[in-house]
């Protein structure tokens, strides 16, 4: 299970940069993008993911939860709930880039709540089989929805 958790997350890397995002993954710690993962403040469309901590605290959360709603005995263990948890932070760190989500042009709060949103959004359509070349199309067609739904209304 973890080896097909893993795949789906490099593939949903791939969608994101046919979506024109530069994709950065490592282990937590001191790289040349910064410590944490996020969106990096150098471009619109950069993405950043840290599968070590703190996927790592946040992964038996995601197996409890999966356990809960599916019983046990599905198959997920630890390893595969990380990867799953890293799979959750892309579509995230995705929700800003596509929302086009600047720093301090909106709070914080906001933007959080946004990319929460196109989190469950996209991940109840990149449950069907997909190629890439659709997701990258539904993830764009999701975040301009989205950003139309949040534009202020035209005054009359």
């Amino acid at each position: 299970m973890a080896e097909a958790a893993e795949a789906r997350f490099r593939w949903l890397s791939r969608v994101a940069e046919r979506l024109g995002c530069q994709v950065y993954v490592s282990d937590y710690g001191d790289t040349p993008w910064g410590g944490r993962g996020g969106r990096v403040p150098d471009g619109p469309r950069v993405v950043q993911v840290n599968i070590g901590e703190p996927l790592d605290r946040i992964a038996p959360a995601v197996l409890e939860a999966v356990e809960e709603a599916l019983g046990t005995g599905t198959g997920i263990d630890p390893e595969a709930a990380r990867w799953l948890a890293g799979t959750m932070v892309m579509l995230h760190e995705l929700g800003h880039a596509l929302l086009g989500h600047a720093r301090g042009s909106e709070p914080r709060k906001l933007k959080e709540a946004d990319a929460d949103r196109f989190v469950w959004r996209a991940a109840a359509i990149l449950t069907a089989d997909i190629t890439e070349e659709e997701a990258a199309e539904t993830l764009e067609r999701i975040g301009a929805e989205m950003a139309r739904e949040r534009a202020p209304a035209p005054a009359h």
